[in-house]
């Protein structure tokens, strides 16, 4: 199967990414032996020889002409898209179905019914459009009535193969209740204070099994790491390490790093000592409390691949704002960037209940102090 992508599935906020892996961690569990699960590689989530689920995580009502359902038709149609290797397309949403929506009696209907009432829905809509400008010569197609047309008029075939694997879930439980639902199907058989910890490793897992274009997970991978991260949070609180930390370092013997020199570039020099106490701290405990502990470091090492996600993401969101913003001073700019990153609440190190700040922040010192990682601070247009 090639690496065929749909168009449109990439999610635009936390929440929605966030609850698509819920989803996907929820699937993962029922995954057949030989079964793979894929998130964003050829749509949101994907069963290998089974289905392929959009989710959507929307409060307005699923009406005839939601722009969500139609989308995701659109999708489906796209010829880099191979729904034939697929036996259900199944858009998943939390939204409800709108009282006079023809989705109502979507999973009765036959195949037959169910092109006619959407062929309907096209007409009804061109009627109206043809109204209204009549009254204003001007006046365009809505972006809904559009994909209609070119599904209509161009995939018209390919829609009607489609129609009898689409399957509509409509009222799935928000993200909410969906944590909520995972920790008690899931994590029943966890001390109580570790069973949130429990959840969030394994959406830590999924998040580290990238692969090009994508999250890629076997059952037999997942079933490993279920049993790895069961071993770890059935025994009570798992602490942070704590050690004691120098109070008379030499800072000049760091001067020349290259993590320092990564700070020097944005002329950020108060926070120098600051950072250096940081490098010192995390590496202090990666290679006493971290490095005999396979487990442990295995974590850190998967840790290390979240931050520099995240790094990566903001840099090119705050380098595509300075492109927009031409009066904003790179160097300042690239400053708050910083000071961003390093005040955020740190992501917990699995299976630690709590990671403090200054290792998160050493942690991210260390990979700027390594080129191959491409940490950087300073902006660039």
């Amino acid at each position: 199967m090639e690496n065929n992508k749909l168009p449109n599935s990439a999610v635009d906020s936390t929440k929605a990414i966030s609850y698509q892996l819920l989803i996907a961690l929820d699937i993962a569990y029922s995954l057949d032996q030989d079964q793979k699960l894929w998130i964003e590689k050829y749509g949101d989530v994907t069963i290998s020889h089974d289905s392929q689920i959009e989710v959507k995580h929307l409060a307005k009502p699923l009406s005839d002409n939601n722009i969500a359902f139609w989308n995701t038709i659109k999708n489906w149609l796209d010829k880099r898209f191979e729904h034939h290797y697929y036996k259900s397309l199944i858009l998943s949403t939390t939204q409800s179905i709108g009282l006079k929506s023809i989705f109502n009696q979507w999973e009765s209907s036959n195949v037959e019914k169910r092109y006619s009432d959407l062929y309907e829905l096209w007409i009804s809509a061109e009627n109206r459009f043809q109204q209204k400008k009549v009254k204003k010569t001007h006046y365009k197609p809505s972006e809904v009535l559009a994909i209609q047309r070119e599904i209509f008029n161009k995939k018209d075939a390919e829609l009607k193969e489609i129609i009898p694997k689409i399957v509509i879930v409509s009222d799935a439980p928000n993200y909410e209740k969906k944590w909520s639902e995972m920790v008690r199907k899931y994590a029943r058989g966890i001390p109580s204070e570790n069973q949130q910890l429990f959840i969030q490793a394994l959406i830590g897992f999924l998040i580290s099994a990238q692969v090009q274009d994508g999250w890629e997970i076997t059952n037999s991978q997942f079933t490993e790491e279920v049993r790895k991260i069961n071993s770890l949070y059935q025994n009570g609180q798992h602490i942070f390490p704590k050690i004691k930390k120098s109070a008379d370092l030499d800072h000049t013997k760091y001067v020349d790093k290259l993590f320092i020199k990564k700070i020097n570039e944005i002329s950020h020099h108060e926070v120098l000592t600051e950072a250096i106490n940081d490098y010192l701290y995390a590496n202090t405990i990666i290679w006493k409390e971290l490095k005999g502990l396979q487990k442990s470091y295995e974590y850190y090492l998967e840790y290390q691949n979240q931050l520099k996600r995240k790094h990566n993401s903001k840099y090119r969101e705050k380098c595509a704002e300075l492109k927009l913003n031409a009066d904003h001073d790179i160097v300042i700019s690239s400053q708050c960037f910083y000071d961003h990153l390093m005040g955020e609440d740190p992501q917990l190190l699995c299976p630690y209940t709590n990671t403090p700040s200054d290792f998160r922040n050493g942690v991210y010192h260390i990979l700027a102090d390594d080129d191959n990682d491409n940490i950087h601070w300073k902006l660039r247009r």
